[in-house]
């Protein structure tokens, strides 16, 4: 009976050794590459959700009660990234995308001969870099905040191949400073929803794929031109406003962005102050206050601009203006995006400026006729 049980044992192992020579490098492939893993901490973040979130889908985020996936346990995966790294995830919220081949399959990147492990995981690094980058601005729309991402790293479960990105995404709060931020369940999945709608509406394509070609043309007049939606160039706007911590620096981009929105190249402080006033506005006495505070952030931006002398403002001041700016820039991106996405215009699109020009016309008249 035991000679038996070790002839049957015998001529499986036989099959099997059988079965693995026989492969051919594509099916290796696969069977090596069971789960790839592509991650980064979450800083200036807090939540008391206890359980894994999936925001947005496919995504799981970790708060610092949670223990960490399994593979940052192995060894060859510590030595790879560094006890200090790993301590630091430990201690950190973590958010990270799990793929299966099939998933990289069906995005679009070849698992054979042609690529290789460490080719593949810098493509889904610089995907993930772009769908963080979306999520930490959807996390803005919900509220004021500089939660940001350092650098990602992708692993590979089962050959242990690993990645660290010295990059990430830095961002200040509306007033210039860092400081952590509190989300609760209801507010994650609010920002799952505008991390939606930014994908729809407001991104060309992954932002970490972009390069300069791809954004810039050649008009009739030989000038470059950014060849984006309003909606995307506004959300290049807003990277760039929250990666300042200089407030001056910070309310001209955040102009930039209302400017963009309303379709304005000409007398900005009289035309983006009436708009927005009167788009955001939910009462007269709010519209007024706007229209008065959107003057007062103008004569700024003119001080910055120009090289004037801004040193007679105190610096709170600064600060309380900019962050009375990023409010008003966050509802006007969120009003558009959610309700007046026919305001898009550009690339990609059927409107184009002049459109979008006379549509916010005809809105500031029709309130001075009421």
């Amino acid at each position: 009976m035991a000679f038996l049980l070790l002839h049957n044992y015998m001529d499986f192992i036989k099959n099997a050794f059988s079965i693995v020579k026989n492969l051919t490098l594509l099916e290796k492939r696969l069977i090596c590459i069971k789960k790839l893993y592509v991650g980064a901490r979450l800083l200036n973040f807090n939540s008391e959700v206890n359980q894994i979130m999936v925001i947005p889908e496919g995504y799981y985020l970790l708060s610092k009660k949670n223990k960490l996936p399994e593979f940052f346990n192995d060894q060859v995966v510590t030595l790879e990234l560094g006890n200090i790294t790993i301590d630091g995830i430990r201690r950190s919220n973590y958010i990270y995308k799990e793929h299966s081949h099939d998933q990289v399959q069906s995005q679009g990147y070849p698992i054979d001969n042609r690529i290789s492990d460490a080719e593949l995981g810098i493509k889904l690094v610089k995907q993930f870099d772009g769908e963080m980058n979306r999520f930490l601005n959807a996390l803005w729309f919900v509220k004021d905040n500089s939660v940001c991402c350092d650098g990602s790293q992708y692993i590979n479960s089962v050959s242990k191949v690993t990645l660290y990105s010295s990059g990430g995404e830095f961002f200040s709060n509306g007033s210039g400073g860092l400081s952590d931020v509190e989300f609760s369940e209801e507010e994650l999945e609010e920002a799952e929803d505008w991390f939606d709608l930014i994908t729809e509406h407001a991104v060309m394509r992954t932002i970490g794929d972009v390069n300069y070609r791809d954004i810039m043309t050649i008009g009739k007049d030989g000038k470059e031109k950014v060849n984006l939606s309003s909606f995307s160039r506004s959300l290049l706007y807003l990277n760039s406003a929250r990666k300042s911590g200089f407030i001056p620096g910070k309310i001209s981009l955040y102009t930039s962005i209302l400017e963009t929105l309303f379709a304005v190249k000409k007398d900005n402080t009289r035309k983006v102050s009436e708009r927005l006033s009167i788009f955001i506005g939910d009462s007269d006495d709010e519209t007024e206050l706007i229209y008065k505070n959107m003057k007062k952030l103008y004569d700024i931006r003119s001080s910055y601009v120009h090289g004037s002398d801004l040193r007679n403002m105190l610096e709170r001041q600064l600060i309380d203006y900019s962050l009375i700016l990023d409010t008003y820039v966050r509802k006007a991106m969120k009003k558009t995006l959610s309700d007046y996405t026919e305001l898009n215009y550009g690339k990609g699109t059927n409107k184009n400026f002049k459109k979008v020009d006379q549509w916010f016309e005809e809105l500031v008249t029709s309130y001075s006729n009421r």
